[in-house]
Order: C-alpha cells, then sequence, then structure tokens
C-alpha cells in the first residue's frame, strides 16, 4: 500500500511515529525535559521566590511558571497519545478473533 492508499488516520499514525523515531524528536523531547524536568522547575522557583516573604506576585509568577510547564509537557504527550488511539487493537483472549456465528 503506497503513502495515498492509506486513510487519513493511517497516514496520521505513521507520520507520528515517523517523528517521534526521528533523531530530531529525540533530541527536541531530551532538551524540553531537561528545561522543564522537576528538578529544573524546582530550581526556577527557587529563583522567583528567594526572598524571605514572597509577595503575591511572586506567587502568581509561580502559578504561571506552573501552568507553562503542564501545557508543555503535555504538548510532548500529544503524539504519543495520539499514536495510542490511532493505533488499531487487537482482539482480546485466545478465541477473540474467531466471529461467533448465530444458529
Amino acid at each position: 500500500m503506497s503513502d495515498t492508499d492509506q486513510t487519513p488516520a493511517a497516514a496520521k499514525l505513521a507520520a507520528l511515529r515517523d517523528m517521534v523515531g526521528s533523531e530530531g524528536w529525540k533530541l527536541f523531547e531530551a532538551h524540553a525535559h531537561e528545561e522543564w524536568s522537576d528538578e529544573a522547575f524546582g530550581r526556577a522557583v527557587d529563583q522567583v521566590l528567594n526572598l524571605n516573604a514572597p509577595t503575591d506576585l511572586e506567587w502568581e509568577k509561580v502559578r504561571r511558571m506552573r501552568d507553562e510547564r503542564k501545557r508543555i509537557l503535555a504538548l510532548l504527550r500529544w503524539p504519543y497519545e495520539q499514536i495510542g488511539t490511532l493505533t488499531p487493537q487487537k482482539p482480546a483472549g485466545a478465541f477473540a478473533a474467531l466471529r461467533r456465528i448465530a444458529r
């Protein structure tokens, strides 16, 4: 089957698998995780709150940073979630592939 014969879902699945398997994606993903890991986020929060009594403005910065981190990590998960959704599910059980015949 050529790429032009694929259904839109199959083409999207193939494109996503190609993307997450590429060296460029692996480099990008590693860099993003390094920048937004729990440890890096903790250091960023410490920088913002490196005061004796953080103000409401500093706490708001931390909340925005937390929200941005969640969005970034969700973007990094998206291709894998789509692959899981688009991948055809195999029947479960030894006889699941057999069709029940009405009598």
